[in-house]
């Protein structure tokens, strides 16, 4: 390996291989395709091998000297104990049967510093720990999402305990006109989403009752395309005036599960309330734990940024690290719009 040009963390070399390290592999491979091949004249499989390495040979030779060179090149790189941050390219310059490979590599390194590490003084380290208050409203929590849902009797007036299950036809008061409808889609009173305005028209109306009426809501914006394969890119939501039409199907009451038996036991205890306690304790320490670690580490990454601004950032990296952030951003979206049906504008 040949170092051609280096360019702040960017390293162009050229790699060479003799042909005779991958004569014995392009030759398994023209003969394992010569199994399938189908050349006018010939049956499957047997078609003569020159004949096989005149038509495929060019991209059965890149095939395998790509794969040769790249496992050579960090081969390499682990005996150098170069540290690499990433591939940006590989070229062939020379690649032809029965004469030495010859390929260009531009790779990344991470950055060779003699890094300034803040004192403890400079950095503020987070503690906390799990009180009964915190245990008690997690459990809570727990019971809260194993509510059952009883039907209450047609005519009671829907209120903060209730649960409503509503349908309905929604647009938005703009140039935008944006159209959205949901079916059946339960919605809980004693809390303020989509908006207290939006909860408040509900209140008070009866089963099977319609009503028309506007409330402020955030609406999530429709995607953008971002130019990048097609890909769209989620639009922050943003709070609108919007016309619902809406219907009450039928409301609900809450029935939530009491700290029994057979409550402990669907989240796999059964020694009893005292360890169940100490069971989800112990995982609210765990996560809190593993909050705090990556605060901690948050924390002294950007302290030990600050002590060294001149520290460069691989280009591989931040992209790769902009494409996680990215695709988070569209599966939050996706999950944020729920069941939000988008309706065609007449």
């Amino acid at each position: 390996m040949k170092i051609i040009k280096e360019d702040g963390l960017k390293v162009l070399v050229s790699v060479s291989l003799p042909y005779a390290d991958i004569a014995d592999k392009v030759k398994q491979k023209l003969t394992e395709v010569s199994q399938n091949a189908k050349l006018s004249g010939f049956r499957p499989g047997k078609v003569p091998l020159d004949l096989i390495k005149q038509n495929y040979g060019a991209a059965v030779l890149k095939e395998v000297a790509d794969e040769a060179i790249k496992e050579a090149f960090l081969k390499e790189a682990i005996e150098e104990k170069i540290h690499l941050a990433g591939l940006l390219s590989m070229q062939e310059k020379e690649l032809e049967f029965d004469k030495e490979l010859s390929y260009e590599i531009e790779y990344e390194i991470y950055p060779k510093v003699e890094a300034k590490v803040p004192t403890n003084s400079d950095i503020e380290i987070f503690t906390s720990s799990i009180s009964d208050k915190d245990l008690d409203i997690t459990i809570e929590e727990m019971r809260q999402r194993l509510t059952k849902h009883e039907d209450t009797i047609i005519g009671i007036e829907a209120k903060d305990e209730h649960v409503a299950i509503v349908s309905y036809t929604a647009t938005t008061n703009d140039a935008d006109a944006h159209k959205f409808n949901a079916e059946s889609t339960p919605v809980d009173l004693s809390g303020n989403y989509p908006s207290a305005d939006f909860i408040g028209a509900i209140k008070g109306m009866r089963a099977e009752e319609d009503k028309t009426f506007v409330a402020n809501v955030e609406v999530q914006g429709t995607p953008t395309e971002s130019g990048e394969q097609g890909a769209q890119e989620p639009q922050e939501p943003q709070e609108r005036e919007v016309t619902f039409n809406l219907k009450l199907e039928k409301l609900q009451r809450k029935i939530l599960p009491e700290l029994n038996e057979e409550f402990f036991k669907q989240y796999g205890v059964t020694g009893g309330e005292k360890e169940f306690r100490e069971r989800v304790k112990s995982n609210m320490d765990f996560e809190l734990q593993r909050a705090l670690n990556r605060i901690k580490y948050k924390t002294v990454s950007d302290e030990i940024v600050k002590a060294n601004p001149s520290l460069e950032a691989p280009e591989t990296q931040v992209i790769r690290e902009a494409s996680r952030m990215r695709d988070a951003a569209i599966k939050a979206w996706a999950q944020m719009m729920g069941n939000q049906k988008p309706v065609d504008a007449d």
